[in-house]
């Protein structure tokens, strides 16, 4: 009976142990864009979360912005819950000016969770916009911007496979049944 007991502890204290793993996700974004063009995205991490802790974005390219300052953001679509956009930095200039933007946050509006993550898939687009207020009968019209690369990093736990815990489990077993020898 101990060793049926002592073997449950050891296998659900192994079964818990779970580390948090960062995915850097490629963005197929990249491109010319005009202002309020937008490209939607799908990811998919090709597993399942118990715990999503962050989400950065990361993006660089260029924007030439002559009627209004230009910026591109990153939305992502989660049901009735949209993730308040990650903004690159904000440029005023009539020439191509490059920037570089590395682990910008995103913000939720309404304090929402990152549970729409835990499947391992989403989506979300990526727009050229201004910070600007103008009237929507008359949008800036010369804001231009390239995208070269963004990515997504993405700080969550993986859900453990079956076979890690049956492995974990076992080892804890032999160590058991070792000790008692």
């Amino acid at each position: 009976m101990k060793r049926c007991v002592v073997c449950s502890i050891a296998f659900l204290i192994s079964s818990a142990i779970s580390y948090a793993d960062i995915y850097q996700i490629p963005l197929d974004v990249n491109g010319y864009y005009e202002f309020g063009d937008s490209i939607l995205f799908n990811i998919d991490l090709g597993t399942q979360l118990t715990e999503v802790h962050d989400v950065r974005f990361n993006c660089s390219g260029d924007i030439a912005a002559i009627d209004a300052p230009g910026l591109f953001e990153c939305t992502f679509l989660a049901g009735v819950t949209k993730w308040q956009s990650a903004y690159t930095d904000v440029i005023s200039s009539p020439s191509f000016t490059p920037f570089a933007c590395d682990n910008i946050p995103f913000i939720s509006s309404n304090s929402a969770t990152w549970d729409f993550l835990l499947d391992g898939e989403a989506s979300g687009y990526m727009r050229l916009i201004t910070n600007i207020a103008y009237i929507p009968e008359f949008p800036p019209e010369r804001i231009y911007g390239n995208i070269y690369s963004t990515s997504l990093s993405i700080n969550a736990t993986p859900v453990p496979e079956p076979c890690t815990l049956l492995l974990l489990g076992l080892g804890g077993l032999v160590l058991v049944r070792k000790h008692r020898t």
